[in-house]
């Protein structure tokens, strides 16, 4: 099947209700009742530890009021918060990071100060792959660093161009395990295996929607040598076709509000990189190169696109502002550097790379620094996604 198969994460935000141990800067820490009265003063600090922490830091809203960043190590101050219980919501954490402490709320003090302190833990990322040995190519799961790898597939058949669900508790996937490609998803274990599709055209690249209910995917269902974009319910029901270029349209990803889709199209005559609405409305292209572009990503703030582009004579990463303004060439070398993906803080971007030789995945900075090689296994490592 033609095409970019690549995989799509979209991006989660967790929001947690924290409680927490209160300090009353005036006032006695065992009072339970706070009565109605002038307004008072919150200051919320976080304390985050673990191998990966989430270098971007949070937001933290009090109830359903304004949120205001927060760093990793860091605090911020609430201003005239009305006295009385209140629910902390943190956003903007990533999915390898937990909050510490019980469920509960947060007693603010009339004409006073309570300060809260998160404890945040982050475990090492994970991210999905495709390991190719041979002819063969299955799932593979490993951590930030390229330890923990765990094989999830081992089919004498293709799979492959994996994408994990928001919540990281399932894991969509290409097989061609019954003859031709089609789609299933499994437990993150590899465990409970479910087909989706059954057609006799393949069905590749799926994309999760934001909210974990929808998958997009490219399909040549439509006939002849097209491939279009569909989207249908988890339960392979609902199918429904975006595109009707009679072109290949190919690697579907999904805005993190979901309310975009972003994929790679050739109905110009070469592979650029378009978005439209996620029901299909208002196609429009965001690169106009002279070189092929695609496997295209939203950052998790959906303000920037990271893709790849052989505009240079051989595939490097790239990223642009949403709008297709602002390009900037993140990898420059002789190699080709292809499907990067966004790590759900946006921290990092992942990507796969034959600059050592063999297919290898590595990792970068937003801005090309801090190039680091992830996996050494001898088989290649291709098409890697961040766990959310």
């Amino acid at each position: 099947m033609p095409g970019y198969p690549h995989p799509a994460i979209d991006t989660r935000a967790l929001i947690v209700c924290v409680a927490a141990v209160l300090t009353l800067a005036a006032c006695g820490s065992d009072r339970e009742i706070i009565p109605a009265g002038p307004p008072g003063t919150l200051v919320v600090t976080s304390v985050t530890t673990g191998p990966d922490a989430d270098a971007n830091g949070y937001t933290v809203a009090v109830d359903s009021g304004p949120a205001q960043s927060l760093a990793s190590n860091g605090s911020t101050t609430f201003e005239n918060v009305p006295a009385g219980d209140h629910v902390l919501v943190l956003t903007g954490m990533a999915g390898n990071c937990s909050v510490n402490g019980d469920v509960g709320t947060v007693a603010v003090p009339s004409e006073d100060t309570a300060t809260v302190e998160l404890r945040v833990s982050c475990a090492l990322r994970r991210f999905v792959y495709q390991g190719i040995t041979g002819a063969n190519s299955d799932v593979f799961t490993a951590n930030s660093d390229g330890t923990g790898t765990t094989r999830l597939t081992s089919d004498a058949n293709f799979d492959g161009f994996a994408a994990w669900s928001p919540d990281g508790a399932r894991i969509a996937f290409t097989s061609g395990r019954d003859g031709n490609l089609e789609l299933y998803t499994m437990a993150a274990d590899g465990s409970d295996l479910k087909r989706l599709t059954n057609d006799p055209r393949d069905d590749q690249s799926p994309a999760w929607s934001p909210d974990g209910k929808k998958l997009a995917f490219a399909s040549q269902r439509a006939g002849g040598d097209s491939v279009e974009i569909y989207v249908m319910d988890l339960d392979g029901s609902s199918v429904a076709r975006l595109t009707r270029a009679s072109a290949e349209e190919s690697t579907p990803a999904w805005s993190p509000d979901g309310s975009r889709i972003i994929f790679t199209s050739m109905r110009d005559g070469r592979r650029q990189v378009y978005v439209m609405n996620s029901d299909g409305s208002e196609q429009h292209r965001v690169t106009t190169s002279s070189g092929n572009d695609g496997l295209a990503r939203f950052s998790p703030d959906g303000s920037r696109i990271v893709f790849q582009s052989d505009r240079d004579g051989d595939n490097e990463i790239f990223v642009m502002n949403a709008d297709g303004a602002g390009v900037a060439q993140l990898t420059r070398n002789s190699a080709r550097d292809e499907a990067p993906d966004w790590s759900s803080d946006g921290s990092s971007i992942i990507f796969q790379s034959n600059r050592g030789g063999a297919w290898a995945v590595y990792t970068m900075r937003p801005d090309g620094s801090a190039v680091t090689k992830v996996t050494a296994d001898p088989s290649a490592a291709r098409y890697p996604a961040w766990m959310p």
